[in-house]
């Protein structure tokens, strides 16, 4: 049966088409997040990130279900994924890196994740640019770039038994090097951080080794925060961010953490970690 119930709804529990379409509680403010969702998606990657609050004078009054009513209709247009910070879950770099990890990676029904549709099309992006530069030798270059541009998510299927899965596969430790230097050209990542993620995306899409960044990655705050800027930027090629961070009242008397929240929130806009938040 479905839950009529508009105020159940929890953002953190993967239920974003939890919320009924019958009850509609608050339409007026669900068309301007929807709108918001949608400016944020069309926007150039170039901008920073876009903060929208929604609040209330009393709790219990269906914020959660409005935001997983609008996460259900908008999900075609970005990847809505939930920040969780509360008095376990402190508001860290390290902690957010993980938290975006975790989301997107999580596994899709009969789909691939999040993460492995954005390293696919990124994957893609890099080694047609290799193929135009000559790096990788093509009979038929302008048809081989124009089909990994087409289809990126099946082509580019490195558990799979195709030609081009076998040939990444085997040739991977050599594409490495040329890899991270495109990405670095793709993106301005430093060359340290560009061989990190070349390395952290094969292992993702390959099945080999842990689907971890390697502590030597993020040994201070200063560096998880890069890494959540450049994680966001990854997945942003794919579809546009948008993080809903919900329960902020857990913060309630706690100055300190609260402070510390809204500044990482305003610090994840500015980076363009994500488009929306």
């Amino acid at each position: 049966m479905p839950n009529l119930n508009p105020f159940s709804e929890s953002v953190f529990r993967g239920e974003w088409g939890a919320a009924p379409e019958s009850i509609d509680l608050y339409p007026e403010a669900k068309a301007r997040l929807l709108e918001a969702v949608a400016s944020a998606a069309e926007s150039p990657p170039s901008e920073q990130g876009r903060v929208v609050m929604l609040r209330s004078p009393s709790a219990g009054v269906g914020k959660s279900h409005l935001i997983a009513q609008v996460a259900a209709e908008a999900m075609p247009q970005a990847h809505l994924l939930p920040l969780q910070f509360d008095r376990e879950s402190r508001p860290d770099w390290n902690c957010t890196l993980q938290q975006l990890l975790d989301r997107l990676t999580e596994p899709v029904s009969g789909a691939p994740c999040t993460l492995s549709l954005a390293a696919r099309q990124l994957l893609a992006e890099l080694l047609a640019a290799l193929i135009e530069n000559g790096v990788i030798p093509s009979e038929l270059p302008a048809r081989a770039r124009r089909g990994l541009e087409l289809n990126y998510a099946s082509m580019l299927d490195l558990r799979a038994d195709s030609a081009l899965a076998r040939w990444f596969r085997e040739n991977s430790n050599a594409l490495r090097a040329p890899l991270s230097e495109a990405l670095t050209r793709h993106t301005k990542f430093g060359h340290a951080a560009s061989r990190e993620w070349i390395n952290f995306l094969i292992r993702l899409e390959t099945g080999t080794g842990e689907i971890r960044i390697p502590p030597r990655f993020v040994s201070s705050e200063a560096e998880a925060k890069a890494r959540v800027a450049e994680l966001g930027q990854i997945a942003t090629r794919h579809r546009p961010l948008v993080l809903v961070l919900d329960h902020l009242d857990a913060f309630f008397n706690d100055r300190d953490s609260a402070l510390e929240t809204a500044y990482l929130i305003a610090e994840l806009a500015r980076i363009r970690a994500a488009r929306l938040l």
